[in-house]
């Protein structure tokens, strides 16, 4: 039997309700054919819909409604209860939950934590006594309630390289700052690492620092390894070499750098020039040493042909050695023999660089002194008899 309104509203107006009203019409009942055995249930479909648009059915009549009931409380079938109006009952409720998460959200904002400047130290240690950097920190954390963009207006205030020098990228098309190389904390312990290398090298690290030598090193990326590599073999040339004074001189002449010691491992440690070609001058002016320790005076030129021939240390020693003990007596025997310059580049020619000219040269004047020695010695044997059976070649 179907329902009207006025039973719909009496029976199904709540879940206990329902419930009572199921079990009395033998445990079931059916909401637009559709049969429910459960009062909560049967709630839940009846208000989905408005009551007049539903269709509820049962096996037999409901019990009759309650006529004495007094008509000016009685619901008008146009004009639902509101248990009914389920939708507007949750939309409301929902409106009610959002303004509240709003508001506290509000009061959240108003408790945001930020931190003191002692407090901030314990945060960004790195950015401890140097100057304005942790005032930026917590000033910006205050206006922005964000620790991040606090971070990045340290980043982007004046004093930031003069703290952490060569550490700010820059783009090279349009000049302007375009990131960091080092999060603070790695830029500190890579500084630290340069501090330990010169240290451990018997040097001073303050005065490569005030010498503006460690942005160099950061913004070339230089590491503490390849930095201590760059001192040993500045150390070796400059300072430890037995020819160090050789070699300060050859190198200050032929690359444009000052003599002084910090003046010579600054530029060995200067990243624009890179450890192969550092390692290369070196070499190259250790030949040039060798040379002048015998008075001889080569040139860049001579000294890199030298080195591409692999003629460096023990070998450029025993070269020079050799010239020295030989080209003394050959200038004097070229001279006696009317014949032209014979120095250190024309020996070099000969016997490192294998011009056939020169060493034709060579041979002629040794030649031309083997034979005068034997006429001499000729004539010395024949006594008081003449000359004979020589000529001059």
């Amino acid at each position: 039997m179907a329902l009207s309104v006025e039973e719909i509203q009496q029976n199904l107006g709540n879940p206990t309700v329902a419930e009572q009203f199921i079990q009395e019409q033998g445990g079931s009942i059916t909401i637009d054919g559709v049969a429910y055995t459960s009062g909560r249930e049967a709630f839940s479909a009846a208000s989905t819909k408005a009551i007049d648009e539903l269709e509820v059915t049962t096996s037999s009549s409901p019990a009759p409604l309650d006529t004495t009931t007094d008509t000016t409380s009685t619901i008008s079938v146009t004009e639902p209860p509101e248990y009914f109006n389920l939708y507007t009952s949750l939309l409301s409720r929902t409106e009610d939950i959002l303004s509240s998460a709003v508001t506290d959200v509000e009061d959240e904002e108003e408790e945001l934590f930020v931190p003191t400047i002692e407090q901030a130290g314990q945060l960004v240690p790195f950015m401890r006594n140097k100057g304005n950097l942790l005032q930026v920190y917590v000033d910006t954390w205050a206006e922005t309630g964000n620790d991040q963009l606090a971070l990045q207006a340290v980043r982007d205030s004046d004093e930031y390289e003069t703290y952490f020098p060569g550490n700010s990228r820059i783009d090279p098309t349009t000049g302007e700052a375009a990131g960091i190389r080092y999060d603070e904390a790695t830029y500190t312990a890579l500084t630290d690492a340069y501090d330990r290398a010169f240290i451990e090298s018997g040097l001073n690290p303050d005065v490569f620092r005030e010498a503006e030598v460690y942005p160099a090193l950061v913004s070339g990326d230089v590491g503490s390894q390849e930095l201590t590599s760059r001192i040993n073999a500045a150390r070796e040339a400059f300072i430890d070499n037995p020819l160090a004074e050789n070699v300060r001189g050859y190198y200050s002449q032929n690359f444009g750098i000052d003599m002084t010691d910090s003046a010579l491992l600054a530029s060995a440690l200067d990243p624009a020039v890179g450890e192969r070609i550092l390692n290369r001058q070196i070499a190259v002016a250790q030949i040039g040493a060798e040379a002048s320790a015998r008075a001889f005076d080569i040139t860049l030129q001579e000294s890199e042909r030298l080195y591409q021939l692999g003629v460096t240390g023990t070998k450029a020693a025993q070269l020079f050695s050799q010239a020295e003990s030989l080209l003394g007596r050959v200038q004097t025997m070229a001279a006696a023999q009317g014949r032209g310059e014979f120095g250190i580049s024309q020996y070099l020619e000969a016997e490192a660089f294998g011009s056939p000219q020169e060493e034709q040269r060579f041979r002629n004047v040794l030649a031309q002194q083997a034979t005068e020695s034997s006429a001499v010695l000729g004539a010395r044997r024949t006594g008081q008899g003449a000359v004979t059976g020589l000529t001059e070649g």
